[in-house]
């Protein structure tokens, strides 16, 4: 099965390759460098192969980081306008591997199942008991991340997707520097990649 799925995403070590290089990029000249803001749709930080980052759930996301940090004591209080511009690039970079990984797994025929998603969010949403109170879940996504249980059911699909793989490469293998020129020049592999410019604190 392995071998099956290998064959059927032959471009998926020039677009790790890829990756690499753009975030290498990326993190050196920051985000204003490269990209195309104005495809994007209103309330999009990123869009990566039609996939859209909203900016609602990168703000979540990015209130959680400093807080979970500033709680480890690995920031102060008062962040730096600096260093809050960095972990903001940092967590852009992430959401977008998130989503490109997302997709070749998509393409690989890689599958999150409806059992795996569910066994997440009861681990995300139960007490120390280990009990699931639905509501509780449903009151949380919409208050704190304007989300309804599909949706936010969808994106942990989604996560899963970038875990299979994770897996999927680390079981495989990569190619060498060789498969990945020989794949590059028969693929000519593009990403479409629009974001907005995140440096700002607000």
């Amino acid at each position: 099965m392995i071998t099956d799925m290998r064959d059927s995403v032959s471009s998926w070590p020039v677009k790790i390759l890829l990756i690499l290089l753009v975030g290498s990029f990326v993190g050196f000249y920051g985000w204003s460098a490269i990209g195309n803001k104005s495809s994007l749709a209103q309330g999009e930080v990123a869009n990566v192969n039609g996939e859209s980052i909203k900016s609602v759930d990168f703000s979540f996301r990015f209130q959680n980081l400093v807080q979970s940090y500033q709680k480890q004591g690995r920031l102060p209080q008062d962040v730096p306008e600096g260093l809050y511009s960095i972990l903001k690039q940092q967590l852009l970079a992430s959401m977008i591997y998130q989503k490109l990984k997302s997709f070749e797994a998509k393409k690989a025929g890689l599958v999150a199942s409806n059992d795996e998603v569910k066994d997440i969010i009861k681990k995300q949403f139960s007490d120390p008991e280990g009990k699931f109170d639905f509501k509780f879940y449903e009151n949380y996504l919409r208050n704190q991340m304007g989300k309804t249980p599909g949706q936010y059911e969808e994106l942990q699909r989604e996560n899963l997707r970038a875990n299979l793989f994770d897996q999927f490469i680390l079981e495989t293998g990569l190619a060498s520097n060789l498969q990945l020129k020989d794949s590059y020049n028969q693929n000519n592999t593009k990403v479409s990649l629009s974001y907005l410019k995140v440096n700002e604190k607000n």
